[in-house]
C-alpha cells in the first residue's frame, strides 16, 4: 500500500490519483485482497506451464507431461485436508495485517429480488474462513479442469504420436508403436511402406548428430527444407 502513497506523492494528475485511491481503497477490502493472493497462486502455476509450452524445442509428450506435473502439483493444494488452504489463509491474513486491510467478514444477508430466485436458498456460511475455503477450492477446480480439457483433445493423442514417432525415429529408438497408432489413424492415406523408406532417410540424415543435440525444432526444419 506504501507504493500506491508514494506515487501520490510525486503525482500531479488529479485523474491518476483518483484511480490509485479507487484501487487502494477496493484492496483494503479482504475480499478483493485474497482474491488477488489466490490469483497469485494458481496463475503462478499456470504461467508458467504456458511460458513452458511456448518452447519451440518441446515436443507434444513433454508439453503433456509438464501439464501432467501442474495438475498434480494443483491438486496437492486441493487434496491434503485443508492444510494448504490454512497455510494459504494464514499467509494472506499475516499479509494483509501488515498492509492495514480489513479483517475478513461475512457479506450482509440480502434478500434476493423475485426475477433472481430459483426457489433455492442462498449457500450460508459460518465463518468468512468457510466462505473463503470454498472459493478457494473452486477456483482450483476450474484451472485443473481446464488443463486437463487442454490436453484431452481428440486430435491431440495423434499429434503426440507423430512427434514421438520423427524423435525416436532421429533418435535411434524403437518406434513401432507409435508407427502403428499413426497408420492406423491415417488409413489409406499414407503407404505404410512408403513411410517406412522416409523414415529410414531421416534416420540416415540424423545419424551422425549427437543424441542431445537433436531437438523436435530441428526435425521439423530439416523436413521442410527437403520441400
Amino acid at each position: 500500500m506504501h507504493v500506491w502513497d508514494e506515487a501520490k506523492s510525486i503525482l500531479f494528475d488529479t485523474e491518476t490519483i483518483g484511480t490509485i485511491n479507487g484501487v487502494s481503497g477496493y484492496m483494503e477490502k479482504f475480499s478483493v485482497f485474497i482474491g488477488v493472493a489466490l490469483g497469485e497462486l494458481i496463475l503462478g502455476h499456470s504461467d508458467n506451464l504456458s511460458k513452458s509450452l511456448q518452447s519451440k524445442v518441446l515436443t507434444a509428450a513433454q508439453g503433456q507431461h509438464q501439464a501432467e506435473l501442474t495438475v498434480k502439483t494443483l491438486e496437492s493444494l486441493r487434496n491434503d485436508d485443508d492444510a494448504s488452504f490454512n497455510l494459504f489463509l494464514d499467509a494472506v491474513l499475516f499479509k494483509a495485517e501488515q498492509c492495514d486491510v480489513d479483517p475478513p467478514v461475512l457479506p450482509r444477508k440480502r434478500i434476493r429480488p423475485m426475477r433472481y430466485d430459483e426457489g433455492s436458498e442462498p449457500t450460508e456460511y459460518k465463518t468468512p474462513k468457510d466462505m473463503y475455503q470454498v472459493s478457494y477450492f473452486e477456483a482450483l477446480d476450474l484451472v485443473i479442469e481446464a488443463i486437463k480439457k487442454r490436453f484431452d483433445q481428440p486430435g491431440y493423442q495423434i499429434y503426440q504420436n507423430l512427434q514421438e514417432l520423427l524423435m525416436k525415429c532421429v533418435t535411434r529408438q524403437c518406434y513401432d508403436l507409435e508407427f502403428q497408432n499413426v497408420c492406423k489413424f491415417y488409413g489409406s492415406d499414407i503407404k505404410p511402406t512408403c513411410l517406412k523408406v522416409q523414415h529410414q532417410l531421416l534416420h540416415s540424415a540424423f545419424r551422425e548428430k549427437p543424441i542431445d543435440d537433436i531437438d523436435i525444432q530441428s526435425v521439423f526444419l530439416y523436413i521442410r527444407s527437403q520441400g
